[in-house]
């Protein structure tokens, strides 16, 4: 689930897709609590998704929202 800005990889099942959103990976930025906004890193297209209707299409296992690890410099 999102619960902060960042990189995100989304997995979405394609054959039950609610969003706009496509798998890839994603720079996320959570704009109050009820909207989150989703940027491609590769392509720039943009959308933007309701959270508490995000948060139950990831209960049910139709979109996967996974936050990258930032890489710590040593």
């Amino acid at each position: 689930m999102i619960t902060s800005s960042g990189l995100y990889i989304v997995t979405v099942a394609e054959s039950n897709n609610p969003t706009y959103l496509r798998g890839g990976l994603y720079n996320v930025l959570v704009r109050s609590r009820r909207e989150v906004s989703f940027r491609s890193v590769v392509s720039g297209a943009g959308t933007f998704e309701r959270k508490v209707m995000l948060d139950i299409f990831e209960k049910q296992g139709r979109v996967v929202c996974t936050p990258v690890a930032a890489e710590v410099s040593k």
